[in-house]
């Protein structure tokens, strides 16, 4: 079994149940979730980070797995391909450029997945271990 790191912000109301509709929607189950809340401007901002497992073995398969998944999610994403990495995002930063690149579900704002052949992935800490704000 193979890992992707993944990560994604969401803001308002919605906060409850926006992983559970990311996971029917690109038929995956998110592992070691991590949550961060914050208020911005008195609305309340969740940054949640997580894994997800992919019954494969190698890097090929890895990255085939992980298009797939990507793709039940959206059409479209921004995408960095690198010798042994590849990176993608979706969200109110990418979809500037193209509304292809919008997120799918109210409420979510932006989608980042991170897959490597180490298997080595480094969280995204908004607080830095400081409490949640909400």
């Amino acid at each position: 079994m193979m890992k992707s790191s993944w990560s994604i912000t969401y803001m308002g109301p919605h906060h409850g149940v926006v992983l559970k509709k990311l996971e029917r929607l690109g038929n995956l189950k998110a592992l070691e979730v991590d949550r961060e809340r914050f208020l911005v401007d008195g609305v309340k901002v969740e940054h949640t980070s997580f894994c997800v497992r992919h019954a494969v073995n190698t890097w090929p398969e890895l990255v085939v797995a992980l298009m797939r998944c990507a793709q039940l999610i959206c059409p479209a994403w921004q995408m960095v391909l690198a010798s042994e990495r590849l990176t993608g995002g979706i969200g109110d930063v990418v979809s500037g450029y193209h509304e292809a690149y919008a997120c799918p579900v109210a409420g979510l704002r932006s989608v980042h997945w991170d897959v490597n052949q180490s298997q080595v992935y480094r969280r995204i800490s908004w607080l830095n271990g400081q409490p949640n704000r909400w």
